[in-house]
């Protein structure tokens, strides 16, 4: 009797994902059948979910994050979850979405970019198992591909796919290594079902057809659900602002800008992401989309993302960065710990200069800023002088012949520089 208690609770819990997902913007699309299959749910033996990930650079970006969150959702109400990143797939390249055909990686690169991507999923889901599908994929010959998974598979249904008609309206067309794509993923979908009982697959809503293809390979029944794919209000993708990722490892993209970047988005498009890309409560994220407070939306959405891809000590850290910058820190208090002065600089993207020690002792302060290239003329530090807008270690120059010796480096090596009230920069002396 309990157990069969616990069943029919885990059971009533999966079936309702589906409109916990609506609730939060995270569902785009969905198989007819997924009602179905959730509700074969047994939280006694739970199916699985996946999601594949390619490996076209050593991290996502902060665009991956909805399909992120998807699985999470999942394993919160109790599927087990499973990341596939494509050491094989990304060999191949997928089209979707894309109007040409992407330059292929070596291996060594892939092999880089795969390990940076599992870091990525295991920061934001750590209970996920993160699989790579070259594991499978890799030992396969041509013939066995072509006899058991391409003999399931019409080739005028694939033309049918989005993502096989815009390339073949393109004056370039689609390679045939391209065209295998789809039936690649479908069989990491047959795999995962033989081998982890994984019964649903999720991913961007450009993912459809790819995703469609995997059940005529599964004997039983499985599901699809894609997810929108993140924009803006101007119908940008999000994270690939000019052309620039904002990535998910602080490797490529510091925590400071990763905050920032979420900071300044517009009203309607942080109102749209906050249940999206938080676990925050929906009553919350309404009540906060009500508000006439400046950035409040904001600065909910930065602070539980920054949290949940970085950690708690990184988020410290990029509202420390953005304290300084934006002139609410408390210097004083930070110059007690000058090696903390060069860690916010260096976080902060802002200037550092490093200059011997022959430069700096003994010299007139103006001669050691020109001469760290700080600034490009004594003339023009002349003149700031005598308007009080120079500073240094937050007191200000009054003397343009002041001369620099031991007792003025912070730390014994640091030079704290202010123009005007917020342009800083640093110089390190070694």
């Amino acid at each position: 009797m309990q157990r069969r208690t616990f069943t029919t609770l885990g059971r009533k819990s999966a079936v309702h994902v589906v409109s916990h997902l609506r609730s939060r913007g995270l569902l785009y699309r969905a198989t007819d059948n997924v009602a179905h299959v959730l509700s074969e749910f047994d939280a006694a033996k739970p199916f699985g979910v996946y999601a594949g990930f390619d490996p076209t650079a050593d991290s996502l970006h902060i665009g991956s994050l909805a399909v992120l969150q998807t699985l999470k959702v999942f394993a919160e109400h109790g599927f087990g979850v499973h990341a596939v990143v494509g050491g094989a797939t990304g060999m191949i390249g997928d089209p979707s979405g894309r109007s040409a055909e992407r330059s292929l990686l070596n291996r060594e690169q892939i092999e880089l970019n795969v390990q940076g991507i599992r870091g990525d999923i295991q920061r934001v889901i750590p209970n996920v198992s993160v699989l790579n599908n070259n594991d499978w994929l890799g030992k396969m010959t041509f013939i066995d591909f072509a006899r058991d998974v391409g003999k399931k598979f019409r080739v005028n249904h694939m033309l049918r796919l989005d993502s096989m008609k815009s390339r073949l309206e393109s004056s370039d067309g689609i390679s045939f290594t391209e065209f295998s794509y789809p039936l690649l993923q479908a069989f990491d979908f047959s795999h995962l079902f033989q081998t982890r009982n994984v019964r649903i697959q999720v991913g961007g809503s450009d993912q459809w057809g790819n995703i469609t293809m995997g059940s005529d390979l599964i004997p039983q029944s499985v599901a699809g659900v894609t997810i929108p794919l993140l924009t803006s209000a101007s119908g940008e993708k999000i994270g690939k602002s000019a052309g620039n990722a904002v990535f998910l490892s602080p490797a490529r993209t510091s925590s400071y800008d990763f905050y920032q970047y979420l900071m300044r988005m517009d009203d309607a498009t942080a109102r749209k992401l906050l249940p999206m890309l938080t676990t925050l409560p929906i009553e919350q994220c309404e009540e906060a989309s009500k508000s006439v407070i400046p950035n409040e939306v904001q600065k909910l959405l930065a602070d539980n993302v920054t949290s949940a891809v970085r950690g708690a000590e990184e988020l410290k850290r990029a509202l420390r960065v953005s304290a300084f910058l934006f002139g609410s820190l408390d210097l004083e208090l930070l110059l007690k710990d000058p090696q903390e002065v060069e860690r916010l600089f260096m976080d902060a993207k802002a200037p550092i200069f490093r200059v011997s020690q022959s430069v700096v002792l003994g010299k007139s302060l103006l001669d050691v800023l020109v001469s760290a290239k700080v600034f490009v003329s004594k003339g023009s530090l002349r003149r700031l002088v005598s308007e009080g807008g120079l500073s240094c270690n937050l007191k200000r120059v009054a003397d343009d012949s002041q001369i620099v010796n031991g007792n003025d480096l912070l730390g014994g090596k640091y030079l704290l520089i202010r123009q005007g009230k917020k342009q800083y920069s640093l110089i390190v002396v070694h």
